[in-house]
């Protein structure tokens, strides 16, 4: 399968997280609008891309969330590409985001996002001149990791 891009203009958004409803036990879910523009996006790479949705079986997601530079970072002294980003939103939170998307899009077999075998996650500072946006790649997953061999304890 040719992996579907998917690429979203704009700022990357986390996941909202439940708040509770002053006077009652109930929570409020906030709904992202970020989320029907990226699932509207995601049809349109769809249909684009001319493949087999939903994806049947395993899938590997790939989100790279790419935020504005900041002014400390444009001097010379730093890279001009793209720089790792270790503040909010958190690069787990984008993906939640990214999968509610392509799960609202139809992608996903069932519409059920548990389809996700695979998961990478970038959070980036964009490269000099570059817009913010989260870029997605999706394709069949169909390698399986080595499992990791821990020391044996002394």
């Amino acid at each position: 399968m040719t992996p579907l891009l998917i690429h979203l203009p704009g700022a990357p958004v986390g996941t909202a997280r439940p708040a509770p409803r002053k006077g009652t036990k109930k929570k409020y879910i906030p709904t992202s609008g970020w989320e029907q523009e990226a699932a509207q996006r995601t049809r349109w790479a769809m249909r684009r891309h001319g493949g087999a949705f939903p994806l049947i079986g395993p899938v590997c997601v790939e989100v790279h969330a790419v935020k504005a530079r900041p002014q400390a970072l444009l001097a010379r002294k730093h890279p001009d590409g793209r720089i790792l980003r270790d503040v909010k939103p958190d690069a787990d939170n984008v993906a939640k985001s990214v999968l509610d998307a392509l799960e609202k899009a139809g992608i996903f077999e069932g519409n059920n996002d548990a389809k996700t075998a695979q998961l990478h996650a970038h959070s980036l500072y964009a490269a000099r001149g570059e817009a913010p946006c989260v870029d997605v790649r999706v394709t069949r997953a169909t390698t399986v990791p080595a499992p990791f061999h821990f020391p044996e304890p002394s």
